[in-house]
């Protein structure tokens, strides 16, 4: 599973790592957005983290 989000929005930050996702990378200005060039962060959880180690 994988999150991309304007590196500015600190909530949803929070939010994907409170679910346990980590950021996997930071990628800068390397999106136009409304007249301005923005950075994008990168993150990920594997499916099996998502599971939680009683699934297998």
């Amino acid at each position: 599973m994988i999150a991309r989000l304007d590196a500015r929005n600190e909530a949803s930050g929070r939010l994907l790592r409170r679910l346990g996702m980590r950021q996997e990378a930071h990628f800068v200005q390397d999106e136009f957005f409304k007249g301005e060039w923005t950075d994008t962060l990168v993150f990920a959880l594997l499916a099996e983290e998502w599971a939680g180690p009683d699934a297998r």
